[in-house]
């Protein structure tokens, strides 16, 4: 079902038939003829589908005033708009954005996968505030599993870290500084493609997304818009890619 939430939004986004409205009791078999994919779906997948949609807020019945049936218009809220935007890592598309990312790093950590799973269900939920902490547990444990390889890869000079970030009275952030610390003084050792994996940049991502994390699963009262949460799983694929980047290289040379 959530495959195809992209491919309406998107028809959705461009005009009707003959630059006409979309009518609702039009839409299903219009949207089931023009689907490419396979498997095609039926007009009850699009029909549950868009029910879908309007339940999470991005696609709404514009009712004329003499409320007939064959004028009910379907039009994309602001959120919709911005959604059907999203192409490759579209977070209502949650299989599709996993799949998406796994591919591009295929050794995705299990746990990494697990929680921005969870952060994807609950941002098609309408559930930002829990979105929000299921990714800042996704984005540590991305850190987590780079920090763990770069251990190894130091050789000796990395035993003290092993041993901090296997200590679970180390805060997380404890744990960031001295891997960075580490890290940054073995620099010039590192290709130069993957020296922007330890910049200022990829740290900002990852201090922005835990930021959010904290204040949404704390009592702080500060709430989480759509458009926040959604800039941050935007960003996820990549703070992704350059730690896997990293870790792909310590886990492949050097050692104890």
């Amino acid at each position: 079902m959530g495959s195809i939430e992209p491919y309406v939004l998107g028809l959705l986004a461009e005009p009707g038939a003959g630059g006409q409205e979309w009518y609702l009791h039009r839409f299903p078999e219009t949207a089931a003829a023009r689907y490419s994919g396979s498997p095609k779906p039926d007009q009850l997948e699009i029909k549950e589908t868009l029910w879908s949609l309007i339940a999470k807020r991005l696609v709404y019945l514009d009712v004329p005033r003499d409320g007939r049936t064959q004028f009910w218009a379907l039009r994309l809220t602001g959120a919709g708009q911005a959604a059907a935007q999203d192409d490759r890592f579209n977070p209502i598309a949650v299989d599709s954005y996993v799949a998406a990312l796994r591919k591009a790093e295929d050794d995705l950590g299990d746990l990494v996968s697990l929680y921005l799973r969870e952060s994807l269900e609950c941002f098609s939920a309408c559930q930002y505030l829990a979105s929000a902490v299921m990714l800042g547990v996704a984005t540590e444990a991305a850190f987590l599993d780079m920090a763990k390889s770069a251990s190894v890869w130091l050789g000796p000079a990395g035993k003290k870290l092993e041993g901090i970030l296997a200590d679970p009275q180390k805060s997380f952030n404890q744990k960031v500084q001295q891997t960075y610390k580490r890290l940054q003084s073995h620099k010039q050792e590192l290709p130069h493609e993957l020296r922007g994996g330890l910049e200022v940049p990829q740290q900002t991502v990852l201090h922005l997304i835990r930021v959010n994390r904290n204040e949404s699963g704390h009592p702080t009262g500060v709430g989480m818009e759509r458009s926040d949460q959604q800039n941050s799983l935007r960003l996820f694929p990549s703070y992704c890619s350059s730690v896997y980047r990293l870790r792909r290289f310590f886990s492949g040379t050097r050692g104890s």
